[in-house]
Parts: C-alpha cells; sequence; structure tokens
C-alpha cells in the first residue's frame, strides 16, 4: 500500500531495499559479527559469495556479482559505489500505456547510497534524495537545479550497461591462454603498420633462428 500501490512494481525503498542477514560461521568473520552495514549490495552477489565461501573461484565471466566475503571479514571497503535494478512490465497491461512496445517495457534503476534515479524508455528521469526525502514523495527528475545528478547517476548507468554481458562461455584466463596470441598463422601478420613495426615485434617476440 505504500505511494498508493498493490505491488513491488517500481523502486522506492519499501520494495527494492530488501534486508540481508549473513552468518558466516567462520572465524575470520570474527571482527565483525554483529555489525549492521550499509554497503551496497545487489542480489546477484550471493552467488559469487558462496561459491568463495565454499572455496571455489568466482567464475566472473558468468557470474557477474561480487563476492561479500571480503567485506564480511573485514578485509575491504564498500564493494560497490551504486547498485543497478530492473523491472520488466511488459505484462501488466495497466503499465504498457507507458511504452509503446513490450521491448521497451523497462524501468531501470541507480542508487549510490543517498540518490536515486529511475530511468523509464521514453520518458524524463524521476530522481528521489533519500537524504531529505526519505520516503520518496518528491520527484526532483525536472528540477534544472539537480541536473548534475542526473548527468552523474546516467552517466553510472551507461558505464553498467556497457560492460561485458555476453561471454559466459570463456573465462579471461581461457582466452589469454588459449585463443589470444600474437604469434603469426601461415607467415601472415595482422595488426602492425608497417614492415618497421613488424621486424620490432619480431626482434621481440620470435625466437632466434637455429
Amino acid at each position: 500500500g505504500d505511494h498508493w500501490l498493490g505491488d513491488k512494481e517500481f523502486f522506492h525503498d519499501v520494495s527494492a531495499k530488501v534486508p540481508l542477514i549473513l552468518f558466516d560461521p567462520s572465524q575470520k568473520a570474527d571482527g565483525t559479527r554483529g555489525r549492521v552495514c550499509d554497503d551496497l549490495v545487489e542480489a546477484i552477489d550471493l552467488a559469487p559469495t558462496f561459491v568463495e565461501y565454499f572455496g571455489g573461484k568466482v567464475p566472473d565471466h558468468i557470474l557477474e556479482g561480487r563476492s561479500m566475503l571480503p567485506t564480511i571479514h573485514g578485509n575491504a571497503a564498500p564493494q560497490r559505489d551504486y547498485v543497478i535494478s530492473e523491472y520488466d512490465y511488459s505484462t501488466r497491461p495497466h503499465l504498457r500505456h507507458l511504452s509503446p512496445n513490450a521491448k521497451s517495457c523497462l524501468l531501470t534503476m541507480v542508487f549510490d547510497g543517498r540518490w536515486k534515479m529511475i530511468w523509464v524508455e521514453g520518458h524524463r528521469p524521476m530522481l528521489y534524495d533519500l537524504e531529505t526525502d526519505p520516503d520518496e514523495f518528491i520527484d526532483l527528475g525536472a528540477d534544472e537545479t539537480h541536473a548534475d545528478e542526473i548527468t552523474r547517476l546516467s552517466n553510472a548507468m551507461f558505464a553498467w550497461a556497457r560492460r561485458q554481458h555476453n561471454r559466459v562461455t570463456l573465462s579471461d584466463e581461457k582466452i589469454d591462454a588459449d585463443m589470444c596470441h600474437d604469434d603469426a598463422v601461415d607467415g601472415v601478420y595482422l595488426g602492425f603498420w608497417d614492415e618497421e613495426e613488424l621486424a620490432a615485434w619480431k626482434a621481440q617476440n620470435e625466437p632466434p633462428s637455429k
């Protein structure tokens, strides 16, 4: 019922801020045991945390989240400067009037601990200052005095969107070790500007002839 909504269809804190309780039974966590932490966390951080806890290597080409163990063990600063949330409302008939088609039915939120920006495709961004407006009733998205915050959070969202998201079968190590080599194939050298550059590369990389 908060904000006159009957479901969790928006990014106000009453739905987006989910309490998280972590218990690490190991002695490494004794220094932070019982602590209340305000670090920014995404739900996708849980899987890499479990993997690392049980001694596995986090496959970061598959799991986009970040392990929380360094924070739990008191060995790291906060892992995130902001969090992202997404919501696809294409199946909600009472919201479809906001967008021209199913592919554009997307809400995206970026939150840095104080400022929360919500982007709806085809509409101006919404902006809330949770320091001065903790209940999120005042939308500052159309206020030109907050244009710098809109720009900063938009840049953060764009940086997140253009990260590597689509390579889920090959790790960086696999690519570096087995696939990305500078050696020539059948005497064909790619990526050199001229013969002088190629000669310099050969002198540094090719073994001397016997």
